[in-house]
């Protein structure tokens, strides 16, 4: 393991840098990290059947192949850089001792014999870890049964008698590596009997034992060598042996296995990968003889090579640190987040709280920026381009995350949080229940109200079918057919389809029974209805969205064949031409309500990247010169008070509908709102369409683009504006 070659190479400067009683910390809490890692590797593998891949196979199993991915590539490149950072090790001992040598040629001789080897046979690679472990209780041995320093070595503490200590930081991010190598273990998980019991035995015990060795070392070295040799000789374990040329073996011994170690782990993380799809299947390919990951391996030795030519030990540990602690957070939350949403799947014969592995994630996090911002930035950034990367390629995988079961763990807290606050003003969004008869087309109320929510509001297209026309059967494909369309255009929105023999029957039950306790709808989108058989069940609808508090928008679809004029052109472009188009709100004093919701629509749809270059256009009428004075200054110092942009022009006339109809700049804005009186309980239906409806239609036909807007919600849309 690495843990032998920091023992021998690292410690011993660790402690001659920042003392003994910092070491003794740095080696708690790696030690602190690793251990909670153990547990939760522990918890995983005795849930389930740990294959092949060891740490990826847990994070990708719980978390999703994407998030896998983004672990495991690292992961793959650290156990790289173990092999290269324990060759290096192996040569500057060799180096020490044979001045002459050359470092980088020793280092390529050592990785082509570890190499013949692992390709050879890796049981016998194996086997063979146990002499070593031998040799390396034997250096132990002599270490401590030593203690002197001959006078020779004393000679070197003159010269260096001055050195600049490292900050506490950079001291753990050197030594950190030594906690390691439970990662290397576990990957080697398909080639043990019995996981479920090996790993949690060794994961622990290998810990609690490197941590008693680990402090012993320190606290021998602090009392029995000077700090300045410590820091200046890499070998000054090897001064106080009893028998020196066994600290010398004891150190090529812990090198040489942890490099094995590397060897063998490494391409199983590789070949674990590419059986999932995340690298070409070839990859995967083993050999005859021994079921071995040939071709993973050879790509393994290649990558070493190349950290071993450009690659220092401090340096490969420094980067070792970062991708390291990155997988011991991801296994911790993963574990954590399990332990706590409790699904009836996760069943561990070995449990931990999730509190202990979720504070193991954050320890990990919080280690990984006190030792380098910019380093942790970067290694973050690393492990999100490739989770992005992963999620373009929509990798199919045969088994189920736990990422479904986060949002609805989650999703539960904040809903029944939200259940017991009701509206509030500052924070409303519209909730867009949109019924549109053509979902297979960018229609404006499909569109509009996309770029309106901006991924920050919920928007739901709802399509009824009669029964006479459509198939039960066919129902689920149709909605993956509309929701690839939406997706390929960019559009977030949830789809609802349903038959029924009524079909505005089955529009009633939505407006009155969808949503999920306080995420309910609170607006409703119609297109316009001028059919006079159908008028009036269309303003039964918007009757019974009154009734039931939710506001309605009813755009005017003037698009007649969005699906043709998408082809070669954007759909922004077809609607408001080559440059962004202005909105325009026919301002309603008698029914303020409305205009403020129209206001508050307008600005959200202006906050879109397609339509911010636009203007907001505000126009009013109004009876005379006095009052346009009077309501210029109003809308000036109310405009001001809220911090936003807005046009105001003013028509002088008695019949507002009439001027708003031929007003030139109203007729080709990009998108104009215009308010619409609610239904008085005390009027009829009929007396509603004809004398309120379709005459503001009417009045407005030569507006290409108009969505027509009646506030529902028992809210006052002013307040929306106010910043407290």
């Amino acid at each position: 393991m690495t843990l032998g070659m920091i023992i021998y190479l690292r410690l011993g400067w660790v402690v001659g840098q920042v003392g003994l009683n910092q070491t003794l910390c740095i080696i708690a809490i790696s030690c602190l990290i690793t251990l909670i890692t153990a547990l939760s590797i522990s918890a995983t593998a005795t849930n389930g059947e740990v294959k092949g891949g060891g740490t990826y196979y847990i994070i990708s199993r719980s978390l999703g192949v994407e998030f896998g991915a983004a672990i495991g590539i690292p992961l793959f490149l650290a156990q790289v850089g173990t092999i290269a950072l324990c060759i290096l090790g192996f040569s500057e001992s060799l180096s020490a001792i044979f001045p002459s040598l050359d470092m980088t040629l020793a280092s390529f001789l050592t990785l082509a014999v570890l190499a013949s080897l692992a390709l050879y046979s890796s049981d016998s690679i194996v086997k063979s870890q146990f002499i070593i472990f031998v040799v390396i209780i034997l250096s132990l041995i002599s270490l401590f049964s030593g203690g002197t320093v001959a006078p020779k070595h004393l000679e070197k503490i003159a010269a260096n008698s001055f050195f600049t200590p490292v900050s506490f930081w950079v001291a753990f991010s050197i030594f950190f590596p030594a906690a390691t190598g439970i990662e290397a273990a576990a990957a080697l998980s398909d080639s043990l009997k019995n996981p479920k019991f090996s790993l949690p035995l060794g994961t622990i015990a290998v810990v609690l034992t490197s941590f008693c060795i680990y402090s012993s070392i320190a606290i021998f070295l602090f009392h029995h060598c000077p700090r300045s040799l410590l820091v200046s000789d890499p070998l000054a374990t090897s001064h106080l042996s009893r028998v020196p040329f066994l600290l010398i073996l004891g150190i090529w011994g812990a090198t040489l296995s942890s490099s094995i170690s590397g060897l063998l782990s490494a391409p199983r993380i590789l070949d674990a990968l590419a059986l999932d799809g995340v690298f070409p299947a070839f990859i995967a390919k083993k050999s005859k003889e021994n079921k071995e990951p040939r071709i993973a391996l050879v790509i393994t030795l290649l990558l070493s090579s190349c950290f071993l030519y450009f690659g220092s030990i401090n340096t490969i540990i420094s980067v070792m640190t970062m991708f390291i602690l990155i997988t011991y957070g991801a296994i911790n939350l993963a574990t954590g987040l399990e332990e706590l949403m409790g699904n009836p799947s996760w069943r561990p014969e070995f449990r931990v709280p999730w509190y202990i592995s979720v504070g193991g994630a954050l320890l990990a996090l919080m280690a990984m920026f006190l030792i380098d911002p910019v380093a942790s930035f970067l290694a973050i950034a690393v492990s999100l381009i490739i989770y992005a990367i992963m999620r373009k390629r929509h990798l199919n995988t045969s088994w189920e995350d736990i990422q479904t079961g986060v949002l609805l763990f989650f999703s539960r807290f904040f809903i029944y949080r939200l259940k017991g606050i009701g509206d509030v003003s500052r924070s409303w969004r519209p909730n867009f229940l949109v019924f549109s008869d053509t979902p297979l087309q960018l229609s404006n109320l499909i569109q509009i109200t996309s770029d309106i929510t901006r991924r920050r509001g919920f928007l739901t297209l709802v399509s009824i079918f009669s029964s006479e026309l459509a198939d039960f059967s066919k129902l689920e494909k149709w909605k993956g057919v509309i929701r690839n369309f939406l997706k390929e255009h960019r559009i977030n929105a949830l789809v609802e389809l349903a038959i029924n023999e009524n079909v505005l029957s089955g529009v009633e039950t939505y407006i009155k029974s969808y949503g999920l306790g306080p995420i309910e709808p609170n607006t409703v989108v119609f297109n316009e209805g001028l059919d006079q058989k159908t008028i009036l069940d269309h303003l039964k609808l918007i009757q019974l969205a009154y009734s039931h508090q939710k506001n309605v928008v009813i755009f005017k679809d003037s698009l007649k064949n969005p699906v043709q004029k998408t082809q070669n052109t954007s759909f922004f472009t077809s609607l408001i031409g080559e440059k962004p188009g202005d909105i325009h709100l026919l301002w309603d004093d008698e029914h303020r309500n409305n205009s403020h919701l129209m206001l508050v629509l307008a600005t959200m749809l202006n906050q879109h990247p397609k339509w911010k270059k636009g203007e907001i256009v505000i126009n009013c009428t109004v009876s005379s010169e006095a009052v346009k004075r009077q309501r210029a200054l109003y809308f000036e110092n109310y405009f001001k008070k809220i911090r936003l942009k807005v046009k105001v022009n003013f028509f002088v006339t008695l019949d507002p509908d009439e001027w708003f109809s031929i007003a030139p700049e109203v007729q080709k804005a990009s998108l104009v709102f215009a308010g619409l009186p609610p239904l008085q309980q005390e009027s009829s239906l009929e007396t509603y369409r004809d004398q309120v409806y379709v005459k503001r239609v009417a009045a407005l036909k030569r507006v290409p683009d108009l969505g027509f807007v009646m506030a529902s919600q028992q809210l006052d849309f002013s307040q929306l504006f106010s910043s407290y």
